[in-house]
C-alpha cells in the first residue's frame, strides 16, 4: 500500500512542486523553457495553459493582450482546466482590487500577478492530492483489515474511501476473498493462485516473495487451522493484556540459539521448535540466506 501511495499519489504532489519551481526559474531568467517531462494529465494541461499565458503576454501591445487574454479564458481548453475557477477568482481582483487597467506601464506588474494566479490555482490542486494522501494513509489499514473485525463504523469509512480511491476495489476484493478461505470447510475452499491478481511487475519483490510462498506453501497453511466455536457465555476481556514473561523467554531462547541455524531447514526447525507452532520460510528470505552463507 505504501508503494501504491508513492507511485499514484507522492510523484504526483512533487511534480506538481517540480512545475511550479521551474516556472518561476522562467520567470527569473534561469531557465528559457520546460521540456514536457510531466506524467500526469492534469500537470500537462497545466503547463499547457501556462505556455499559452506566456505566448499571450510575450505581446508588446497592451490591447492586443488584453484581447487575446479574453479570447482565451473563454475558449474550450481553458474552460477545461480544473484549475480555471481559482485563476479566474485572482485575475479579476489583478482588475477590481488593484484597479490596473491594460497599458505599457502597468503590464510589468500585471504580468507576475497573472503567473502567480496560475501558481496558485495548482497550489489548489496540489493541496487536493495532499489531502487525498492523508486519507489514504487511513484508508490502507480498513482495507488490509479482515472482515470480522470490523463494525459499522469501519464498513462506513472503507465504503466512502473506496469512493474516494477507486482502484482499490480490487485489492479489497482480493483480500476479502483471502480471509474468506479461512472461514469455509476444506472441501470448498479454492486455492490461494487468486492472490496473484494484485501483483504486478511493479510490485516490490517483497510482495511478490509474499504471494508466492502462500501459494506454494498453502497446504501448509490450511493444515494447522482451527475451528473455535462460538461461546455465548463468554465474556470478551475489557482490560488491556500485557505480554506475558514467557514471551521474552522465547525470544532470548531464540536469540541464544542463533548462531546454530547454519542452514534454512536447522533455522526452520529451531525456530519452529521454540515457538511451538509451524514456521513458513519465504523463497525471498531464504535466498537472502544463501548469499550470505555464501559470502
Amino acid at each position: 500500500m505504501t508503494r501504491i501511495r508513492h507511485k499514484i499519489l507522492i510523484s504526483h504532489i512533487k511534480e506538481w512542486k517540480w512545475l511550479r519551481r521551474k516556472t518561476l526559474e522562467i520567470e527569473k531568467g534561469i531557465i528559457e523553457t520546460i521540456h514536457d517531462t510531466l506524467s500526469f494529465s492534469d500537470t500537462k494541461n497545466a503547463l499547457i495553459i501556462y505556455r499559452s499565458l506566456q505566448d499571450i503576454l510575450s505581446k508588446e501591445n497592451p490591447s492586443e493582450i488584453q484581447q487575446k487574454l479574453s479570447v482565451f479564458l473563454s475558449s474550450s481548453l481553458f474552460l477545461a482546466w480544473k484549475g480555471r475557477k481559482k485563476f479566474l477568482e485572482s485575475y479579476k481582483k489583478i482588475f477590481t482590487k488593484y484597479r490596473y487597467i491594460f497599458s505599457e506601464k502597468a503590464m510589468k506588474y500585471i504580468t507576475p500577478m497573472v503567473y502567480k494566479a496560475w501558481r496558485g490555482a495548482i497550489r489548489i490542486l496540489r493541496r487536493t492530492l495532499e489531502k487525498k494522501k492523508r486519507e489514504f494513509s487511513r484508508a490502507k489499514y480498513l482495507i488490509l483489515m479482515n472482515p470480522d473485525n470490523m463494525n459499522s463504523f469501519h464498513r462506513k469509512e472503507l465504503r466512502r474511501y473506496l469512493k474516494t480511491f477507486p482502484w482499490l476495489r480490487k485489492y479489497r476484493k482480493t483480500l476479502v476473498k483471502f480471509y474468506y478461505q479461512f472461514k469455509i470447510p476444506p472441501e470448498k475452499r479454492r486455492s490461494l493462485k487468486f492472490l496473484s491478481s494484485i501483483i504486478s511487475k511493479d510490485s516490490h519483490k517483497l510482495l511478490k516473495s509474499a504471494v508466492r510462498s502462500l501459494i506454494e506453501n498453502e497446504d501448509d497453511i490450511f493444515r494447522y487451522q482451527k475451528y473455535i466455536l462460538p461461546n455465548k457465555n463468554k465474556k470478551l476481556p475489557k482490560s488491556i493484556k500485557v505480554v506475558n514473561e514467557s514471551a521474552n523467554k522465547t525470544l532470548n531462547t531464540l536469540y541464544r540459539v542463533q548462531c546454530g541455524m547454519r542452514t534454512p531447514e536447522n533455522l526452520q526447525m529451531r525456530i519452529s521448535y521454540g515457538l511451538n507452532c509451524p514456521v513458513i520460510i519465504s523463497s525471498n528470505l531464504k535466498e537472502k540466506i544463501y548469499e550470505r552463507s555464501n559470502n
